[in-house]
């Protein structure tokens, strides 16, 4: 288990984990200029603005606990290489806040204990909506000691379970109005 699994960080530990990010960036971006490889240094830049254009764009969910929950996803649950996306035109209603951190959580708990340890894991969560209408879209790839099952019923929102292999799994959440 993740050193963190299932619990927050505090404000120090995010702040610590980001400068680490930073630093590791700066030092990536300086190597391929010493050893001149602009082109490099240029895309290192590129998918660093990327990724803070997408940190950036969690902020429109209007979910409060899960943009914490995905903005800290990554030192939380290192074992993931993990992408995040947001398609949200409308800060989404709240009352679906807590119930989607939570069913997350206990889905990346499952999926996590059963990773196979040897192999690259990905954690792709898209997030799509406005207002009262939205979708969260979360699929795991790599390996798998045992083709993870988790489908915990919900009164909140529906879930589904779209692949399910020893190398994918992805579900979809949406509340009852997504059409």
């Amino acid at each position: 288990m993740s050193e963190g699994m299932g619990q927050s960080l505090t404000v120090k530990d995010v702040l610590r984990f980001t400068n680490h990010d930073f630093l590791n960036q700066l030092h990536l971006i300086k190597m391929n200029l010493d050893l001149g490889r602009v082109e490099e240094a240029k895309e290192l830049i590129d998918e660093i603005s990327l990724q803070c254009q997408q940190f950036s764009g969690l902020g429109k969910i209007g979910w409060p606990e899960a943009v914490e929950f995905l903005q800290t996803l990554k030192w939380r649950y290192p074992e993931f290489l993990i992408t995040l996306s947001s398609y949200v035109t409308e800060s989404l209603n709240e009352q679906w806040d807590k119930p989607i951190v939570q069913y997350l959580e206990e889905t990346i708990i499952h999926v996590h204990e059963r990773l196979d340890v040897f192999s690259e894991q990905y954690l792709k969560i898209e997030v799509a909506g406005a207002a009262d209408v939205w979708k969260v879209t979360v699929h795991f790839t790599g390996s798998f000691t045992e083709i993870p099952h988790f489908h915990k019923e919900t009164e909140a929102f529906y879930v589904e379970t779209l692949e399910q292999t020893a190398a994918s799994f992805k579900i979809v959440m949406q509340n009852r109005e997504w059409k």
